[in-house]
């Protein structure tokens, strides 16, 4: 049986490494907090996308692949509130960043807390020649983390969207905050895809992979354009 939604899992896996990867070395060549946040919020994408990617690929049993899945969460709060960080970083509005943050790791410690109370195996599903380990947890939960993700990306993209149009005339602020909001609107809908949905099926769940492997793609495009045209041209960040 081969465990799609696991290797569609990679794709976001190497996606987000690589460019984490890159954009670490760029702040090691170029300091920056832009750079610095961006590359954080790619790492532990990864690194929640990684531990995802375990059923079927490295553990079938369902009890392991449910803790699997709570570590994975963890990492994706984690990497949500590096992400709703970024936005007010941009406005310099550094305080109503932090409250946000605050809100979102609240919101992790509730998920993950809730995940162990009511802890239950993973239920795996087979539709030849695919297999899938679908994750069992209360519906607050799924809506909670659905809502708090959600939220994060319309804020980011309401930002930069702004950013953007306050901006038209400056080249570079206006292709990477649209680069941006762009990128975050396609990871917005993966949200909706996989964590609005009552009871997300391996088709959904993999659509979503694709769906951020994109958004990651076109973010990561913007905030490197604007990076290697201060870089060229010796412009002020």
């Amino acid at each position: 049986m081969i465990p799609i939604v696991s290797l569609t899992h990679l794709i976001s896996v190497f996606v987000s490494g690589a460019l984490a990867l890159h954009l670490f070395r760029q702040y090691q060549q170029n300091p920056s907090l832009k750079i610095k946040l961006f590359a954080w919020f790619y790492f532990l994408f990864a690194i929640s996308w990684l531990i995802a990617a375990t059923p079927g690929i490295f553990s079938d049993d369902a009890r392991h692949i449910a803790i699997f899945n709570i570590i994975s969460f963890a990492f994706i709060y984690a990497s949500v509130a590096v992400a709703i960080y970024i936005p007010f970083s941009f406005l310099e509005r550094h305080t109503l960043g932090l409250i946000a943050v605050v809100i979102v790791i609240i919101g992790g410690i509730i998920f993950t807390v809730g995940r162990i109370f009511y802890f239950q195996n993973s239920v795996v599903e087979y539709i030849p020649p695919f297999v899938y380990w679908k994750p069992v947890f209360r519906g607050w939960l799924r809506f909670m983390t659905g809502a708090i993700n959600a939220a994060a990306s319309l804020v980011f993209i309401a930002i930069f969207l702004s950013l953007g149009i306050r901006n038209r005339i400056q080249h570079i602020v206006y292709y990477r905050s649209i680069a941006l909001a762009a990128g975050m609107s396609v990871l917005f809908v993966a949200t909706i895809v996989v964590q609005l949905v009552a009871t997300p099926t391996f088709l959904r769940l993999a659509t979503g992979a694709i769906l951020v492997a994109s958004g990651l793609l076109l973010m990561a495009h913007g905030i490197m354009h604007e990076h290697k045209t201060i870089s060229r041209n010796g412009l002020p960040e």
